[in-house]
């Protein structure tokens, strides 16, 4: 019988392979696309965004077709990988449930509604250049049951929460693409050229 962790192990490889080719076909398919459906380039369509909300709008802006081109390229190598928001969850592998994060910023943390669903989570960030082009990334599986780090508190001042990782979780952080520097109290990712 396949444990947990093989499986994670099984996952992570495969994420491995299969994220260089979403990310060519995105640069190469899907942002001409999506330039043609908005009717302008990158650089003209995000021209005029507030400094403090231009990652965020790209992050919503691209997430979908991003992560679509993932998951065709993981299910390739992995049949029992699935896209199933059920019960908190973005998608399941092989049983487990697993809540999905994009982030277009280079902050240490991800934007959520502040509620842990499920234990795994797979986290990426990315960077694009001037032309709206992916550039870096760090992807990770955590197993945020583990870690100190958590999700804050949501305010009355804003309606989500963010999520980053504590000395002593890089253990349960564990990195796909990119690496993990321990800065005095937080883990920071650190995006690698794709």
């Amino acid at each position: 019988m396949t444990t947990e962790r093989q499986k994670i192990d099984k996952l992570k490889k495969s994420i491995r392979l299969a994220l260089p080719l979403a990310i060519r076909e995105f640069n190469e398919i899907r942002k001409p696309a999506l330039e043609k459906a908005w009717g302008r380039k990158f650089q003209d369509e995000f021209a005029n965004e507030d400094p403090s909300q231009r990652t965020v709008e790209i992050t919503k802006t691209y997430s979908r077709p991003l992560n679509n081109a993932i998951y065709r390229e993981i299910s390739k190598r992995l049949p029992r990988f699935k896209v199933a928001n059920i019960n908190g969850s973005d998608l399941i592998y092989d049983g487990i449930p697993i809540e999905d994060k994009n982030s277009f910023s280079d902050s240490n943390s991800w934007t959520g509604n502040g509620f842990p669903k499920v234990p795994f989570h797979l986290l990426k960030k990315f960077t694009v250049n001037d032309d709206g082009v992916i550039t870096k990334v760090f992807v990770a599986i955590v197993d945020t049951s583990k870690c100190k780090g958590s999700w804050t508190a949501k305010t009355t001042k804003r309606n989500s929460s963010s999520l980053k990782f504590a000395i002593g979780d890089e253990k349960f952080v564990e990195p796909i693409f990119g690496t993990i520097n321990k800065k005095p109290k937080w883990l920071n990712p650190v995006q690698e050229l794709i």
